[in-house]
């Protein structure tokens, strides 16, 4: 009759566990690898939205006033439309206090 040694036994179970981990390591990288390329798309079709939005933003400095553009000497923000998103609000709203502080007088 076979014996079945135990610490062969011990040594099939560890190499066993020693494979699931393998296992479940592999697939923890191979997603951390599939999620840095997402991210890396993402980051491209963001940058390529930004170019893409070149129309809207000659729309933009074609609806602004040009005496704004002339006061608060602002070319420079709407050649960047991350600098137009920032800075457009706060320059409009002294633009509007500036006129109507002119109307009053």
């Amino acid at each position: 009759m076979y014996r079945f040694d135990s610490n062969l036994n011990l040594s099939l179970s560890m190499v066993l566990i020693l494979n699931v981990q393998t296992y479940f390591q592999f697939f923890d990288a191979l997603s951390l690898y599939f999620a840095c390329k997402l991210a890396h798309l993402l980051l491209f079709l963001m940058i390529l939205l930004l170019v893409s939005q070149q129309s809207w933003l000659k729309m933009v400095q074609k609806s602004l006033h040009q005496d704004y553009l002339v006061k608060f000497q602002c070319q420079p923000f709407l050649q960047n439309p991350i600098h137009l998103f920032f800075n457009i609000f706060l320059h409009r709203t002294i633009y509007q206090k500036d006129l109507a502080t002119q109307r009053i007088a």
